[in-house]
């Protein structure tokens, strides 16, 4: 830098200096308030227990709530007519009724989930068979069962099927194959077993596409 240069750098410093303060006339930017969440009803905070255990793939029972949480029964009473609790929804198994969150489980899921709780091989068995044929339609793999939230063993598969075949109200319930020898199931209530062994051949050819 040049002297003079320098020397204007300095006299810009002093002529600042030699300015009068000044009053800053903005006024003070406000601090914003906490938003305060409205406090939670006892029925709506049994509702966030529900979610919650919707979101990791669990049902509620009632026995647990009844059971486990004071004035239980009321609070499902008092959650029913909530508008705030509408995704609240209960499914029945044989032995227990569940609870769930529409917001994060579909009602299949909690079908399924139900099923899967009660612990009846068989039935789960019959009925998934019937509600693939019955909706889409479909056949339904044996492999099928051995995945999530099943995650039966072959062994627990055989004797399942090994049961339906024997309870007269599962007569529908029937085995196909396609083309290439894979075993399937369908319900002779909504399809034919040529059909069915039509949706079978699709559904391995599907699968060989993947």
């Amino acid at each position: 830098m040049s002297p003079d240069n320098m020397e204007e750098k300095q006299d810009l410093i002093e002529y600042l200096k030699s300015l009068p303060d000044v009053e800053d006339t903005m006024p003070p930017i406000p601090e914003e308030e906490p938003v305060e969440e409205p406090e939670l009803s006892p029925a709506e905070q049994l509702a966030n227990v529900i979610r919650q255990a919707s979101a990791r793939s669990r049902l509620v029972t009632k026995t647990q709530i009844t059971q486990e949480i004071e004035q239980g029964e009321i609070l499902l009473t008092a959650m029913a007519m909530m508008n705030s609790c509408k995704d609240i929804r209960s499914t029945s198994g044989k032995a227990e009724t569940y609870y769930y969150s529409s917001q994060v489980m579909t009602d299949n899921f909690a079908m399924i989930a139900t099923l899967v709780a009660e612990e009846d091989n068989p039935a789960t068995l019959a009925q998934m068979v019937r509600f693939h044929a019955e909706k889409y339609p479909a056949a339904t793999p044996f492999t099928y069962f051995y995945e999530h939230p099943y995650s039966w063993t072959p062994e627990q598969f055989a004797l399942a099927l090994e049961q339906v075949k024997a309870i007269p109200a599962y007569a529908d319930i029937v085995e196909v194959q396609a083309y290439d020898g894979t075993p399937f199931l369908i319900s002779t209530l909504y399809v034919s077993k040529a059909y069915g062994k039509a949706l079978a051949d699709f559904g391995q050819e599907s699968t060989e596409s993947m």
